[in-house]
């Protein structure tokens, strides 16, 4: 087994925006986004926007487009040929391992391992997985925080004569210690609320995978509330507005009104 393979089983390809990965941080152990995603390999799609050749020492320097910013993507060896005859403006997704720079403060590049053709709903897809990881990473903080407030409690209430302690509580405390209830109920709901993002991205990428599975690509309300409850049963009328409404921000529908109603079309097409 090849290095290259070794490495591509041991560390599976994350999908992360070009930007973010240019503004990524080397660590001992791989690389961290500025969102907290930690990788060793990485998965862009984009847009050739420049490329450089050196037929010389045989390789490729592609740039590589998003909405996010732009990664400079190394190609040697079996991938330079390939490379070097990309157009301008073409769509291509790019697995490779993350390079550090050589001067401080330099974008992180990425050297090729895999470079195929890609579309533009492949790469919302992708940006909809890597939102996933960044969420779960938010939980995992949030749930370190926690912890150490949950460990800091039990050091607090380890007081050296717990029986006069509770004969000194005051109608202060008690207050304080209502005010430490309300703060944990704060704290219950903001997670209760973070899960429910969580809920709603997952549904969102599901039902925009449904709907590009289907011929046609304008749909009614009830055609969207049908395709909503086939990925989340138990949702209703107001999880399914919401749904609708995350869809239109991501820009992967769009309302168009007709004779016959309000009706929504999915985006397909690289956008302008």
């Amino acid at each position: 087994m090849s290095e290259s393979e070794e490495l591509s089983r041991r560390y599976p390809a994350v999908r992360v925006p070009a930007g973010v990965l240019a503004r990524s941080t080397p660590t001992d152990d791989g690389f961290i986004t500025p969102d907290g995603v930690r990788f060793h390999r990485a998965l862009v799609v984009g847009v050739v926007t420049s490329k450089y050749v050196d037929e010389d020492r045989e390789f490729a320097v592609l740039t590589i487009t998003d909405d996010t910013g732009s990664v400079d993507v190394f190609a040697f060896e079996e991938w330079f040929e390939y490379a070097s005859e990309l157009e301008r403006w073409t769509e291509v997704k790019v697995v490779g391992r993350p390079m550090e720079p050589r001067e401080e403060g330099r974008s992180v590049p990425l050297r090729a391992e895999v470079i195929r053709p890609a579309s533009y709903h492949e790469e919302l897809l992708r940006r909809l997985e890597y939102e996933l990881l960044v969420s779960e990473v938010s939980s995992e903080e949030v749930e370190a925080v926690e912890e150490v407030e949950e460990e800091e409690r039990v050091e607090v209430s380890e007081g050296p004569e717990e029986a006069e302690a509770e004969e000194e509580i005051t109608a202060e405390t008690e207050a304080e210690a209502t005010v430490t209830e309300e703060e944990e109920g704060g704290e219950e709901e903001a997670i209760e609320a973070r899960e429910g993002e969580e809920d709603l991205a997952e549904v969102v990428r599901k039902v925009y995978e449904r709907l590009l599975e289907h011929e046609e690509d304008m749909f009614s309300k009830q055609d969207l509330y049908e395709i909503i409850e086939e990925v989340a049963p138990d949702a209703d009328e107001e999880f399914c507005e919401r749904v609708i409404k995350e869809l239109e921000r991501r820009d992967l529908i769009f309302p168009i009104k007709l004779p016959s109603g309000k009706h929504w079309s999915v985006v397909v097409e690289w956008g302008v």
